[in-house]
């Protein structure tokens, strides 16, 4: 009897997160008594390799190498196993924080690979694929596949730069308008406008302003996010000359 063994290997499931290990099932026929060798390069086989089932946890391919013990002839078989691909997140930002210290930054959420659908698990809390109304910080998302597979992403908001105003310099009207008042602003996004008031009607559209006479000035100042920032009143006087009669005598 030189009849070879014949090998009948079922299709493996895929290694996936919730299941980490696979069995391999042979079915051998043509004979009663085998013996069974089940080798691999680049996979990992967790239980014994000399049996016709064996355990694995690793995607590769498996060789079985069967041999009828009363003939000799011998019959190799392989297969592969395969691994579920593990999901892939990445965090878009939706929406920039628009001024300093808001809490009105967006971020989104896209998963694709693994398999479907996905759990969305935020370091705020939120489960939505969506993340709204945050300040800045850093934000942690967790995303699960429904194969049980878990990755993780991590983003930074951050805060524009805080727009600031400081009044530097005034002068009172000492000859028939030559007030001036001098500022400085710091921060904020893009290009700013300012808009000065005279006694609560709008006056110049100058970061600086000159020529001026006695009044209550109030400057406001908004950059390109609608960032909003006002000066206190800044009052400009009217220098009268006033004349030194200390020295006059009285005969």
């Amino acid at each position: 009897n030189t009849a070879k063994p014949t090998i009948q290997i079922a299709n493996p499931a895929e290694i996936t997160c919730k299941a980490p290990s696979v069995t391999l099932n042979a079915n051998v026929g043509n004979g009663t008594n085998f013996e069974y060798n089940w080798t691999t390069s680049s996979g990992n086989i967790q239980s014994d390799s000399k049996t016709a089932n064996i355990t694995v946890n690793k995607s590769g391919t498996y060789i079985l190498d069967v041999t009828n013990t009363v003939n000799g002839c011998k019959t190799v078989q392989s297969v592969d196993v395969f691994e579920a691909a593990k999901p892939i997140v990445s965090i878009d930002i939706v929406q920039n924080i628009l001024c300093f210290g808001d809490q009105n930054g967006s971020l989104k959420a896209n998963a694709l690979s693994g398999k479907a659908p996905y759990t969305y698990n935020w370091s705020t809390g939120g489960t939505d694929k969506n993340l709204i109304n945050v300040k800045a910080g850093n934000y942690t998302l967790e995303v699960k596949d429904d194969n049980g597979c878990i990755v993780k992403s991590e983003i930074k908001l951050e805060n524009p730069p805080l727009l600031e105003l400081s009044v530097d310099k005034i002068l009172d009207d000492s000859s028939n308008g030559n007030g001036s008042i001098d500022i400085t602003t710091k921060g904020g996004t893009g290009i700013l406008t300012y808009t000065w008031y005279k006694n609560g009607v709008v006056f110049a559209s100058t970061e600086d302003i000159s020529g001026l006479t006695e009044g209550i000035y109030k400057l406001v100042i908004k950059d390109a996010n609608g960032c909003i920032i006002s000066s206190s009143d800044v009052i400009i006087k009217k220098i009268t000359e006033v004349n030194d009669i200390s020295g006059l005598l009285n005969f």
